[in-house]
């Protein structure tokens, strides 16, 4: 477990280069002392968090106080409106992804690798889901071929998450397929 691990040091003169060899151990002390270091220096972070929601309730509680009934009234009213929107927001978020879900636990779309279902978009309604979630399966059996049974890259030896393929056979046919699937993965991740 103690394997040597070489490393290249370099010292201002850039002719000079030390190589020095750490063991395993000196690499772990390295990295427990880093991060006490960092839990060190963030100890108090729950204490000084607190110590400003104490100070910002009783400065909200001074302004309300210094403002008349009726501003006092105004400003509660303008938090819980966008209290309220946010609510709004979160909601239809989370009916767009359950209209996602209903969707993908179709049988049609079920058995699609997760790279293609994550690439349906989410939608307002079920219409504009199976419009996109026909366009990724349209897409997905023109990479594999419709005689044939697509392979699910997500239950295949040699995939990594998130879904990206290595290579573990020298069977041509299905090289070329994993490569046609990087490529469009690819293309819709820079794209």
């Amino acid at each position: 477990m103690d394997e040597p691990i070489t490393t290249e040091t370099q010292t201002t003169e850039p002719e000079k280069q030390t190589n020095r060899t750490f063991t395993q151990s000196e690499l772990d002390s390295f990295i427990a002392k880093e991060k006490n270091q960092l839990k060190e220096k963030y100890a108090d972070y729950e204490k000084v968090k607190a110590e400003n929601e104490r100070l910002a309730a009783e400065q909200k509680a001074k302004e309300l106080a210094a403002m008349s009934e009726l501003d006092r009234y105004k400003a509660m009213l303008g938090e819980n409106e966008q209290k309220y929107k946010t609510l709004q927001d979160d909601n239809q978020r989370l009916n767009r992804l359950q209209i996602k879900t209903d969707v993908l636990n179709m049988s049609k779309y079920a058995a699609l690798p997760s790279v293609y279902k994550r690439a349906i978009e989410a939608g307002e309604s079920k219409e504009i889901v199976m419009e996109s979630a026909d366009e990724v399966y349209k897409e997905y059996l023109s990479d594999f071929g419709k005689s044939e049974v697509a392979p699910n890259f997500d239950s295949m030896p040699g995939t990594v998450e998130p879904n990206i393929i290595v290579p573990t056979t020298t069977n041509g046919a299905l090289e070329q397929a994993k490569a046609v699937f990087q490529k469009k993965l690819l293309g819709r991740l820079v794209g």
